[in-house]
Order: C-alpha cells, then sequence, then structure tokens
C-alpha cells in the first residue's frame, strides 16, 4: 500500500514543515477501543518508531509520538496495519493545554 493514502494535516502537518532529527511529531489518531493495546505492542516492537499515549480510552483518541527522522516510517507502518487495525487520523482534541504531555493532575 502507498504512503499517499495516510494524508496528514493540521497540528502535524505543520509541524512536519519546520522539523528537526529529534523534534518530536505528535499524530493524533482516533482507534477502535480494542485495537489500542495491539497497536501499542506493535509499536514497541519497532524501537524508536513511535510512542503511543491514550488521551480518552472511551473514546478512542490516542496520539502517537515520534521523531521527525522516522515519521515517513511509521506513516508507512500504519498503512501497512489498515486491514488490521480501524483508525482514522485526526486534529488534536479540542481543549488540550499545550503542557498535555508533561500535565500531571494534582489532587
Amino acid at each position: 500500500m502507498s504512503l499517499t493514502k495516510i494524508e496528514v494535516s493540521g497540528t502535524s502537518e505543520k509541524l512536519s514543515k519546520s522539523g528537526t532529527s529529534a523534534e518530536l511529531r505528535p499524530l493524533f489518531m482516533r482507534i477502535a477501543v480494542e485495537d489500542i493495546v495491539y497497536l501499542k505492542s506493535i509499536l514497541e516492537s519497532y524501537e524508536d518508531l513511535g510512542i503511543i499515549r491514550t488521551l480518552n480510552r472511551a473514546r478512542g483518541e490516542v496520539v502517537i509520538l515520534s521523531v521527525h527522522d522516522f515519521f515517513a516510517e511509521l506513516l508507512l507502518l500504519l498503512e501497512a496495519l489498515r486491514p488490521a487495525v480501524r483508525f482514522e487520523i485526526t486534529e488534536p482534541p479540542s481543549g488540550m493545554s499545550e503542557d498535555w504531555l508533561l500535565a500531571e493532575e494534582v489532587l
């Protein structure tokens, strides 16, 4: 399958144009809840390709963090997984703070 079938827009695309090799690039997705663990396992087997974080499990909202140098490979992997994993690339969820990666809840 070709890379052109995955279209990345919004924040991820803006970051890609100014990216440096060590810059983290977020790829926001909505995925079938039952596929989150499977995708996480696949990504973990490809060291350095990306880290998946669940933003909202109930809605299947996740973000994959990838460095600029591996982003194209991440897109190729996702395209290859399309028959097995139901997902769509999305914009960042509304209401996310700018420090979402480092945010901690304080009780």
